[in-house]
């Protein structure tokens, strides 16, 4: 289908007034062109607007070459086809905003239209301003970009006046409110001061503990006064600075007495919660995290990806998302970037696969499902032959309420082919494999199938997707799989976890299989009150190492629970790390000296709500709190304040 002609069908096919063939042939154009992604993306907006303030989808809608001609002033559409039109956009916001996307557009699909010489320069006006409109608009809606996560808050120190040389003072500890991208961003540090003269200050600034000055500045007061803020503020470069914990000092620059000093600690993340926490190191030793923020960005949760060092440190974070609810769920690491799965609530809430740089640019952004329901990805492999694999669950398709979705693509994440498993009840996909003959693995939970509750559902597919076999395991309460793992000599591991007694109390376990799904051997494990892992992973050893989460209901505590189990399930090491909180480990990935990386999310430290949290251990999973070495270290990414700082110590 040619761009002049699908453009001008977005609207029928987002009203669903397409025939069959014209939508698959559209939706397939639109796969591809990111103009028409946008104008169908805000033409969406608009219709669902319209229904969430009780308003009602109309029938009988001009066509769109209509509405463009009636735009553009054409003088050959009929006089009552004219005023029926205006009519009906008296009443209809829908097609009020189509007027405004598709007339700018019109004059490629009615190259002939007979436009009058007094109004053309009008509609050319009309639709460039139209179109800076959308430019400006768009970013804001879709989140097609991504945003450096610009917030930054001032907060002011308390030294009430300037002390003479030799009547040093240490302010409190204030706590700067920076997130995202620290690299483009300054920090704005405030005292309140009795300005006394038109002094000349030293201010240095020193990373801790090694007190290794990173930046310093002359100024006199004159000039640093702000009126607004009532103190001196000073825009400290943080570019280079990273999180950690820093000094700032006021010194007399005469003989460099110190005047006063502050701490304040830089990190990233906010004063709501973040959440997810998928993990993969890359290629240059660093790591990258990627989940959901409530914190900052532009909606109410984007899609938020870390990037660290070799020792946690960040060195850029960016989100991603529109107006509404957005996240991550996984990543992996591709040839030229990385690609990640999650949900786009604020395209409706279709399943996403975004392509990104190493630099967190986006090469591209694909969205499945339809425009009035919950899809959502939470797993996503790269395929033999360079396509992608994505699992996850929606309630567009399938007879129950959510059904197990898969969505097959290509190399460019454009769709291939896409099919959901379920019956009358809930269906969620968790994990996916590939099998030796390009056919998938599915995991997931089943309502609909085996011994009732919910039980864990493993599917076989062939290259197409068509299920050659599918097996339920478990009892009449409740029971999960949550991940699969290709054993070295063939077969599978399925990992998961049960209800015991129906009283809340959880166990996980590791299930081996043969190639058609046959239990050889189960193997059970607890820790705590409830317990229950959410992925695993093979070794270069060849052993299994599996993280989740182990709570303690009398002492209402959770902590990250990391096993590692030999070929037999037989059990090499257990930890658990945690604090007076709720922490949760989400995924786990070696590095290259061996060490695992543990990421997931904590209540225990940090400023917010729920931040992100993660470990670095040896290669037998041991981590030493308050340790700084390549082996072993924790990053907690969230503002931090004084009041944090030592419960990080454990």
């Amino acid at each position: 289908m040619k761009h002049e002609e699908a453009i001008l069908l977005l609207s029928d096919l987002a009203l669903g007034e397409l025939s069959e063939d014209r939508a698959t042939a559209l939706s397939n154009h639109v796969d591809d062109c990111i103009v028409c992604q946008r104008e169908l993306s805000l033409i969406e907006s608009v219709i669902a607007e319209l229904e969430k303030s009780g308003g009602k989808i109309l029938a009988g809608h001009p066509s769109a070459e209509n509405l463009a001609a009636y735009g553009l002033g054409d003088a050959s559409i009929a006089e009552y086809l004219r005023q029926e039109i205006a009519d009906h956009l008296r009443i209809c916001k829908t097609c009020r905003q189509e007027l405004e996307v598709v007339g700018r557009v019109a004059r490629a699909k009615l190259p002939d239209a007979g436009l009058s010489r007094r109004n053309t320069w009008r509609n050319w006006l009309v639709a460039a301003l139209i179109l800076m409109i959308l430019a400006l608009a768009y970013p804001a809606y879709r989140g097609i970009f991504a945003s450096q996560v610009p917030e930054l808050v001032v907060h002011s120190g308390q030294l009430l006046s300037l002390p003479e040389p030799g009547e040093a003072q240490s302010g409190e500890v204030p706590v700067l409110a920076m997130t995202g991208d620290l690299s483009h961003l300054p920090i704005a540090v405030a005292w309140d001061l009795e300005i006394q003269g038109d002094r000349e200050l030293l201010f240095s600034l020193a990373e801790l503990p090694s007190s290794g000055e990173v930046w310093s500045m002359r100024g006199r007061v004159s000039k640093l006064f702000d009126q607004g803020l009532q103190a001196i503020t000073l825009m400290v470069p943080a570019g280079g600075l990273g999180a950690g914990t820093f000094e700032l000092s006021v010194l007399d620059p005469k003989d460099g007495s110190l005047l006063g000093s502050y701490q304040f600690r830089l990190g990233v993340g906010g004063k709501s919660r973040e959440g997810g926490g998928a993990s993969i190191d890359t290629p240059d030793g660093g790591f990258l995290i990627a989940g959901e923020t409530y914190s900052f960005g532009l909606g109410q949760s984007d899609g938020w990806i870390i990037k660290t060092d070799a020792m946690g440190i960040v060195e850029w974070s960016r989100s991603y998302g529109g107006l509404g609810w957005d996240g991550f769920a996984d990543v992996i690491r591709v040839e030229d970037g990385y690609v990640l799965t999650g949900w786009a609530g604020s395209a409706f809430a279709h399943l996403w696969l975004l392509k990104i740089s190493e630099q967190g640019d986006i090469i591209w952004d694909r969205r499945f499902g339809t425009q009035r329901a919950w899809d959502n990805g939470r797993e996503l492999i790269q395929m033999s032959d360079g396509g992608f694999a994505v699992i996850g669950y929606t309630n567009s398709y399938g007879p129950g309420p959510f059904a197990v979705y898969l969505v097959r693509t290509d190399e460019q994440g454009r769709r291939l082919w896409q099919k959901s498993y379920g019956g009358e009840n809930n269906d969620v996909g968790y994990a996916v494999a590939e099998a030796p003959d390009g056919g998938l693995f599915l995991v997931g939970r089943t309502g609909s199938f085996g011994a009732g509750g919910m039980d864990a559902w493993l599917i076989r597919t062939d290259v197409q997707g068509e299920i050659i076999w599918d097996r339920t395991y478990g009892s009449e309460i409740l029971d999960y799989g949550t991940d699969i793992i290709s054993a070295s000599d063939g077969g599978y591991y399925l990992v998961g976890s049960s209800e015991l007694d129906g009283t809340g109390s959880k166990a996980s376990w590791l299930r081996r299989l043969d190639e058609q799904g046959e239990e050889l051997w189960y193997r059970e494990y607890r820790e705590g009150d409830y317990g229950n892992f959410q992925c695993g992973r093979l070794t270069a050893a060849g052993d299994i190492v599996l993280i989740g989460s182990r709570t303690d209901q009398r002492a209402n505590e959770t902590d990250y629970w990391i096993l590692s189990v030999d070929a037999a399930g037989e059990v090499l090491w257990n930890r658990q790390y945690g604090g007076q909180g709720e922490d949760v480990g989400r995924d786990i990935c070696q590095g290259p000296d061996g060490g695992f990386l543990l990421s997931g999310t904590t209540t225990s430290w940090g400023m917010g709500d729920r931040d992100f949290w993660i470990i670095k251990t040896d290669a037998e999973g041991r981590w030493a709190p308050g340790s700084e070495s390549r082996e072993m270290w924790d990053r907690v990414l969230a503002r931090m304040g004084r009041e944090n700082a030592s419960k990080q110590q454990l």
